[in-house]
């Protein structure tokens, strides 16, 4: 009897191609040439992990983004997540290299709709096969991803300003009852 994740690994297999037949103007996730060794990409998907969990991204869409990445680049990957931190564990499908599995974890996070999106894109950019691994690695290594867009000041004004104008708001009487 094959393992849960033999038949998980079969089914994902088996969507991908059932879902690149019904539509073929959709891009396939094909496999890309096997350019990449298991440190570099095992490098971009746990990079990628920490910048999208830290940024408040779902932990389910992520195991789902780097299982795809993993397989278009000819790994055998699985993935599991949690809000502090995730586990990548790869395996090259001709078993030239020795699998590996890592780990990251998280301390802080946050919500930052912004660089999810930027985040979003490289990986999108990625698996459509526009730019190359390499090239996404060094993306979301540039400052611009990484640095929050308004000083944490910024923030803390807005906030104020924002609860001063709601508290005197003619419209709005908030009435207790005893």
């Amino acid at each position: 009897m094959p393992s849960p994740c033999a038949l998980l690994r079969e089914t994902r297999n088996l969507k991908s191609s059932t879902c690149a037949m019904k539509n073929s103007n959709e891009p396939s996730l094909g496999r890309a040439p096997r350019a990449y060794k298991t440190n570099e990409l095992l490098d971009f998907m746990l990079l990628y992990a920490k910048q999208y969990l830290a940024s408040g991204g779902p932990t389910s869409r992520l195991e789902e983004s780097l299982h795809q990445v993993g397989v278009k680049h000819g790994r055998l990957t699985e993935v599991f997540a949690t809000p502090t931190g995730v586990f990548v564990s790869l395996q090259d499908e001709a078993r030239l290299e020795d699998p590996r599995t890592s780990l990251v974890r998280l301390r802080d996070t946050g919500t930052d709709l912004g660089r999810l999106c930027k985040l979003e894109h490289v990986y999108t950019d990625i698996v459509e096969g526009r730019i190359s691994l390499r090239a996404g690695l060094e993306t979301i290594k540039n400052p611009i991803i990484t640095r929050p867009l308004y000083k944490m000041w910024h923030s803390a004004a807005a906030a104020l300003f924002a609860g001063f104008a709601i508290s005197f708001n003619p419209y709005h009487h908030v009435r207790a009852a005893l």
